[in-house]
């Protein structure tokens, strides 16, 4: 895959601008005098940051995003209370996040408790402990692998900063880790309820069941996993992302049907990445041209229309707009 260094720059700076974004917020924000849209605002800064961190492997920053944003998500979810300790706590976890970002920035971890007094203080706010008690700061969440999305989700994005950077990785990988001829490549992002397990449901049982219906890739993320001393063994604290190769005839359906008795108690996320279709590929198609020229062949043939030249690529309009701007080609106007 190309050199993404551009478009970790990309990211960096519009972190940056989303750090403003939340700063301005917390700054505003008041015990008994709470915007929802102020605090939505921060919350999605937040999540965009640690999203985008994803995509490109920072994981401790997006260990310690997921903290910050979990106890952003109780305020704007009213379970936790916004007090002038908290506020100050989130102020702190801001410039923290800006810390992450400078050592992700550089390529260099964060030193051994960079974030532990922070964590346990936004930990406390969870719990209803607030900042009254002073306890020892727990050892740091684990740092493993976070979801890479193939972009990020335009709901959870602030204003979508982060979609070119996201399409990049996307278009890359359709360049060099095409589908292969009559398959579909799915996306499943599964993140069940915590307390899923006890509905009688078993995950184990639906990736199992997702491998039937094809070539399954599974990882499995544990940023949201707590320390020993904190962890409730009834309580369900991972999530997966599963890349299925399939053939064409497995469908939505047949997916959503995996989850058809949890889909209540878990957050699915489904996409799909298919290869042109062979019986609409006309005899003058490159070949085994190079994505500039399949891009080139497919917006002459659509009449310059991005969603059709999109469609018949097998890539997203996201997509193929940023490969436009990448490879300096100027739309034709008629």
């Amino acid at each position: 895959m190309e050199d993404l260094s551009r478009f970790k720059q990309t990211y960096f700076d519009e972190s940056a601008e989303l750090l403003e974004v939340a700063e301005s917020g917390l700054l505003r924000l008041t015990p008994g005098e709470v915007d929802s849209d102020e605090v939505n605002a921060i919350f999605r800064a937040v999540h965009s940051i640690k999203g985008g961190g994803g995509a490109f492997g920072f994981t401790e920053l997006v260990a310690f995003a997921h903290e910050f944003e979990t106890v952003m998500d109780g305020v704007r979810n009213n379970t936790v209370p916004v007090t002038t300790e908290l506020v100050d706590t989130l102020i702190r976890a801001n410039d923290l996040l800006g810390q992450m970002l400078a050592y992700a920035r550089e390529g260099d971890p964060a030193p051994a408790g960079t974030t532990d007094g922070t964590v346990a203080a936004l930990r406390r706010h969870l719990s209803g402990g607030g900042g009254a008690a002073q306890v020892q700061a727990p050892a740091a969440a684990p740092a493993a692998p976070a979801p890479a999305p193939i972009y990020a989700d335009d709901e959870d994005d602030e204003a979508g900063l982060f979609g070119d950077a996201m399409a990049a990785i996307a278009a890359a990988r359709a360049e060099e880790d095409p589908v292969p001829p009559g398959k579909l490549r799915w996306t499943i992002v599964f993140r069940p309820r915590s307390d899923l397990l006890m509905s009688g449901n078993e995950p184990a049982f639906m990736l199992r069941a997702l491998r039937r219906l094809g070539d399954a890739t599974v990882e499995c993320h544990t940023d949201a996993l707590p320390t020993l001393q904190n962890l409730e063994a009834e309580l369900l604290h991972l999530s997966w992302t599963v890349t299925l190769i399939a053939d064409a005839d497995v469908d939505l359906d047949k997916i959503n049907d995996v989850f058809e008795f949890v889909a209540d108690d878990c957050d699915i996320r489904i996409t799909a990445e298919a290869p042109p279709p062979a019986a609409e590929v006309p005899l003058d198609e490159p070949e085994s041209g190079s994505l500039r020229d399949r891009l080139l062949w497919a917006m002459e043939r659509t009449g310059w229309v991005q969603a059709k030249a999109a469609r018949l690529l097998g890539m997203t309009t996201r997509q193929v707009s940023y490969a436009l701007r990448k490879y300096n080609i100027e739309i034709k106007r008629f």
